[in-house]
């Protein structure tokens, strides 16, 4: 099957065949982070660092504005998450972990969607990365000095 066909139900067909081929890796990805996460719950020191990485690796999803930078530190009351915005601006969220794999893994979803809403509010942006007024953002432009 080929994306982009003229007749419409072949690329209905294709497309279906194609969402569920992601959906099924997206599954697939989601069991074997789950249970790796709770093979970890059994250890905190090593269940804390394993959701550090998890959530570092998570926040290479959103969509970064110029100049932006993050921490994800483990402190002893859980996970620590440091965004620094254009103007060097902390902006700081942390969650005490509940030692439940799918609970924990939600909260750094949460914690994901809520860095992104940041970003676009402190970017001006709407989802797609647009200010409001259709306008590129300014600081996301390096003039030449």
């Amino acid at each position: 099957m080929e994306i982009g066909q003229e007749d419409e139900k072949k690329a209905a067909k294709a497309v279906t065949e194609v969402m569920s081929e992601t959906q099924g890796q997206e599954k697939y990805y989601r069991d074997m982070l789950l249970n790796r996460t709770a093979e970890y719950s059994k250890n905190k020191p090593k269940y804390l660092q394993w959701l550090q990485q998890v959530l570092f690796h998570n926040l290479k999803r959103v969509d970064w504005g110029y100049g932006w930078t993050y921490r994800v530190s483990v402190t002893d009351k859980g996970i620590l998450l440091e965004v620094f915005d254009y103007r060097m601006k902390r902006h700081v969220k942390g969650f005490t972990p509940v030692g439940d794999a799918e609970v924990d893994l939600f909260a750094i979803d949460l914690f994901v969607i809520v860095t992104e809403n940041t970003v676009d509010k402190v970017e001006k942006r709407d989802g797609q990365g647009n200010s409001p007024t259709g306008e590129i953002p300014t600081s996301n432009i390096i003039l030449p000095s």
